[in-house]
């Protein structure tokens, strides 16, 4: 009973790091539980059940909106809604019990553990942003993104690098407790010299990446006033989902949209910024909508970045539907566009559709999107914008690739109105943080319902717009060409990690007979030492 209440009370913990209430102070604490029940002999059984548990006290507590996303604002019924939310979650959880197996099978000791945990959490991280259809959510470097001098290792390595000191501090701190009060580590007893070694390797490298954040942040408070300056605005739609893609309020959302803009004039802008399909219908199609929305361009004498549904039509007669970004110019003629490259899962296309195509009917919007097939920054006067649509800001290696492609600005529009006031808002305002810092880059953001606003490069919200109000908001923001190292070269330390954790992992299994690794029967759990 005890190790359930163990592992329960790290799957909240771990909840409750994220916003909201984003208490990230729990998170360096989160896993001190779960290490606990790793440190005992255990059937693999009852790892695997613990594992599970934990995961699934997590995720459905952190990932609760999704029934409402699913069920309620795309009128999925609700038992397919909560049988994909479980299926979802029920996946999501083998990755915390690949992570205990990891802590309980392969770390018979205290200085094995501390190498191998941080680098094993990383790696799994980085799997579960690309397997299956990538869902990258509720990664533990997000639970920082307040912290805006820790989190600079991030234009380094990734939002990994910050969830690799979150789990050495975890590590760490447990074993200097266990030692402290006299307790094992798998049967083995815990040395001052490991404990102490782990403590100092700890708080030896967030000392550096405190020192590191306080450089960046100080360099680029000077760099920046030698960058360009432009004004923008962000519009906040504020369009309620269960009547958006209904004809009947398409005019009502224009006009909502044309007057929020209209409010901006007087700061004269350069560029207005409208979220995610804000237009309902296909702009690209002649007729009296598009043609108001052009005659209203050209009178502002303003560059606007639209959102809409698109359609390419082939020679067949074939429709391929996208979700479109468009760059229109002042005189009304679209410049650039982007489509979204990465699509929501169940919510703009149905994956394996042999096993799910009963669930076609149910997506909102027109029709079934494609993904996009380039991956560009739109080109805005002399620069580049590195759009990114809705869900696509929570890949951070997609964001690095537009970004790297000369991009000077990052602008996230998106439509978060199918979350409802639940904590997902703020969950996915907290990643935009992130792809900012990696990136250095400005990030702009225009959401229907919110969260909109502004995030400089190195993590600071500037403006940040509360959830379900008309809003518009102008303010400068700099154009910037410099490059981070995450920017130029990716994910190396997620690959360093991923390395370092499969060399271990060959190691304990091909040279079981070496005294420094110990022997394990992996089932059965025995060592000899």
């Amino acid at each position: 009973m005890i190790q359930i209440f163990l592992a329960i009370s790290s799957a909240f913990m771990l909840t409750l790091s994220f916003p909201k209430p984003g208490w990230d102070i729990l998170a360096w604490f989160a896993l001190m539980p779960l290490l606990y029940i790793c440190s005992k002999q255990i059937s693999f059984f009852k790892l695997m059940f613990l594992g599970l548990l934990t995961g699934l006290f997590h995720y459905l507590s952190l990932l609760y909106w999704i029934i409402h996303a699913l069920s309620i604002l795309i009128h999925l019924p609700i038992v397919y809604g909560v049988i994909l939310f479980v299926i979802i979650s029920l996946y999501l959880s083998i990755y915390p019990l690949l992570f205990m197996i990891v802590a309980n099978r392969l770390c018979n000791h205290p200085i094995k553990a501390i190498i191998l945990l941080p680098v094993s959490w990383v790696s799994l991280e980085y799997i579960r942003t690309y397997c299956v259809t990538g869902f990258p959510w509720g990664l533990l470097g997000y639970t920082q993104y307040k912290n805006t001098s820790i989190i600079q290792i991030s234009n380094i390595t990734g939002v990994y690098g910050v969830s690799y000191l979150i789990v050495l501090g975890n590590i760490s701190v447990f074993l200097l407790a266990m030692a402290l009060l006299k307790r094992t580590w798998h049967g083995n007893k815990i040395k001052w010299v490991s404990a102490s070694g782990g403590m100092i390797l700890f708080m030896s490298l967030l000392f550096m990446a405190f020192l590191y954040g306080q450089h960046c942040i100080n360099s680029l408070d000077i760099k920046i006033k030698a960058y360009p300056m432009k004004r923008f605005s962000v519009i906040q739609g504020n369009i309620d989902q269960t009547i958006k893609w209904d004809p009947k309020y398409t005019r009502a959302s224009e006009k909502k949209y044309l007057n929020l803009s209209l409010s901006q004039a007087k700061y004269q802008p350069d560029l207005i910024i409208w979220p995610e399909t804000a237009l309902t219908f296909y702009f690209q199609k002649k007729g009296s909508n598009s043609n108001k929305i052009k005659q209203f361009i050209r009178v502002s004498k303003t560059d606007f970045l639209i959102g809409s549904p698109a359609y390419f039509k082939d020679s067949n007669d074939n429709y391929t539907f996208y979700n479109r970004a468009y760059l229109i110019e002042k005189d009304g003629k679209t410049k650039d566009q982007y489509d979204k490259y990465h699509l929501v899962p169940f919510g703009e296309y149905i994956p394996w559709q042999f096993g799910f195509s009963f669930l076609k009917k149910f997506v909102e919007g027109e029709n079934n999107f494609s993904p996009g097939k380039k991956l560009q920054p739109i080109k805005w006067k002399n620069y580049h914008i590195a759009v990114q649509i809705c869900y696509e800001i929570i890949f951070p290696n997609l964001c690095r690739k537009i970004v790297k492609k000369n991009s000077n600005l990052i602008v996230n529009i998106t439509n978060d109105a199918w979350f409802g006031k639940t904590s997902a808002p703020y969950q996915h305002f907290s990643m935009a943080v992130f792809r900012a810092v990696e990136n250095k880059r400005v990030l702009i953001r225009s959401a229907n319902t919110g969260i909109s606003g502004l995030i400089d490069p190195v993590g600071r919200i500037i403006v940040e717009t509360p959830i379900y109000e008309d809003i518009a908001k102008t303010f400068k923001a700099p154009l910037i060409d410099d490059q981070s190292i995450y920017t130029r070269y990716g994910d190396l330390f997620s690959f360093f990690c991923i390395f370092i954790t499969g060399l271990i992992i060959a190691i304990d299994f091909t040279l079981v007979n070496l005294r420094i690794w110990g022997h394990h029967n992996f089932f059965g759990y025995t060592q000899k030492i």
